[in-house]
């Protein structure tokens, strides 16, 4: 019986893994530098909503400087991945049986590496800040989100190295 199965995709695509490595980093390392920042100029741009927040709800602070990080994403990857979703889709909805073997572009590869990025830096605070980040969000949002970043993770590199799906990462 096994040796009439096939997986339903390729071997490994060759793909743009130093980009999508270089854009891991780089979104990373930007999303720190941006919560440090947050840390650093909220209670001066705000010193009166700060202190009283900072004094009665500590837990919120790591939560809060950490969610100035989310712009990082929100601002790079739509730029990155546009020209493939205006390129793929079209080619997608012409042939809809083989659409999801579709290959990506540059874009794609930068783009996820962007997400990655943020997606590990959000991970990372999540374990130094366990105790804080489960509070402020309450234990369901603190497994959901550990969830839906792992699941991403693994299944968006997945849809990258096999090409299968990968045209659904786009969108």
């Amino acid at each position: 019986m096994l040796e009439y199965f096939h997986p339903p995709f390729p071997e490994l695509a060759p793909g743009h893994w130093p980009l999508l490595a270089w854009w891991t980093l780089a979104s990373g390392s930007t999303c720190i530098a941006v919560m440090l920042a947050a840390r650093l100029l909220l209670p001066l741009a705000i010193p009166s909503l700060w202190a009283p927040m900072a004094q009665a709800r500590p837990y919120h602070v790591p939560v809060l400087c950490k969610n100035f990080a989310e712009f990082v994403p929100a601002l790079v990857v739509p730029w990155l991945v546009i020209g493939d979703v205006l390129a793929l889709t079209p080619a997608g909805l012409a042939a809809p049986e083989s659409s999801m073997g579709l290959g990506v572009g540059e874009g794609t590869w930068a783009a996820c590496g962007a997400i990655f990025g943020y997606m590990l830096y959000d991970c990372a605070v999540m374990l130094i800040w366990r105790r804080q980040t489960a509070k402020s969000m309450g234990m369901g949002m603190y497994y959901t989100v550990w969830g839906h970043h792992l699941l991403s993770l693994a299944c968006w590199a997945t849809a990258l190295s096999r090409r299968n799906c990968a045209l659904m990462v786009c969108w």
